[in-house]
């Protein structure tokens, strides 16, 4: 565990770098090859990238960020057959210090976990199953499956770790689903010895202007969007919703107390102006797997209209939808 710290506070050195501006670029179609639908929501899925790149209520937009980033000091992504697609997908190391120690970069992320295409094992009206090949960097293959609910708009993500081979180092499930800017954020706030929420990116941003504000009586965050530069905020929460003008997105990974999370927070909100792009991070405990060991985590996914401006019925909404996850 002491190691583990030490990691943690190394890594988020790595993370307080700011971003570099990127370029964006917008292919002709970055849709899945598999659309799940249940007449409430449609979820598209690219089993071959492993991510879920659509998700909208019937009738209305995808909610998802699609587009392909270049940063101009990541000149080896090509190399390594990585791009930054879009919509929801999962990463498996901390990044910064454990990423540069497995694989000797900050970026991009093991190829195998997200970039070498997976393996499709099932598929049916509701739900997709795929695995991904064995990383003989980090020792890790992965699973995941997606299920729609037959009856509203709840996807269930489920994610699954397994050590192969016998590489020594911390792992975590890093789901990261990019979507459209929304008008604001909001974030679970669980009470914590250590901090409620940090400001991990963009701290000049936030001091300056009423852009972060306790709500429900210091039980939630609303975290605004600012044009000028990145900025990241996390938190110990069971949820993170981002608002539109007429939907709210739910997404829910529950936080254990009693475990360690290597970012010093378990839910977390990126916000990247120059890519017009918003990403909702909810990260599993960090743990060290020995050979044959596995990691487990679900994620979960609410897609609402509304009909109300008022943050507090907004909230109220946000906690009944999960507390029927939770059920």
């Amino acid at each position: 565990m002491k190691s583990l710290r030490i990691i943690a506070l190394l890594s988020l050195q790595c993370l307080l770098i700011g971003c570099a501006t990127p370029i964006v670029k917008q292919p002709d179609d970055l849709s899945g090859d598999i659309q799940l639908t249940n007449g409430h929501v449609i979820v598209d899925v690219s089993p071959i990238r492993a991510r879920i790149m659509g998700y909208q209520l019937v009738g209305k937009s995808n909610i998802l960020w699609q587009g392909i980033v270049w940063y101009p000091h990541d000149v080896k992504i090509a190399d390594l057959r990585w791009n930054n697609y879009g919509g929801s997908r999962v990463w498996v190391l901390p990044q910064g210090i454990t990423q540069r120690m497995v694989l000797n970069r900050h970026d991009p992320p093991d190829i195998f976990a997200d970039g070498l295409p997976w393996n499709l094992l099932h598929q049916d009206d509701y739900s997709v199953v795929m695995q991904s090949d064995v990383s003989p960097q980090t020792g890790l293959q992965l699973k995941r499956k997606i299920v729609l609910s037959q009856d509203d708009s709840t996807v269930t993500i489920h994610d699954k770790m397994t050590r192969v081979l016998d590489i020594d180092c911390p792992v975590h499930l890093w789901r990261i689903t990019q979507t459209i800017p929304a008008k604001y954020m909001l974030m679970d706030l669980k009470d914590n010895p250590s901090w409620k929420y940090q400001v991990m990116l963009g701290h000049d941003a936030f001091s300056k202007r009423d852009t972060l504000r306790e709500m429900d009586h210091g039980h939630a965050l609303k975290v605004d969007w600012i044009d000028s530069i990145c900025t990241k905020v996390g938190s110990y929460g069971d949820w993170l919703a981002s608002v539109y003008d007429d939907q709210v997105f739910i997404q829910y990974g529950k936080y254990d107390s009693d475990s360690f999370y290597i970012d010093g927070a378990n839910s977390e909100i990126y916000v990247d102006p120059q890519a017009h792009m918003l990403e909702v991070e909810s990260l599993s405990p960090t743990k060290m797997l020995n050979k044959g060991q596995s990691l487990e985590s679900k994620t979960y996914w609410k897609l609402l209209p509304v009909r109300t401006d008022e943050i507090k019925n907004i909230l109220n909404t946000i906690r009944v939808q999960c507390d029927q996850i939770e059920k």
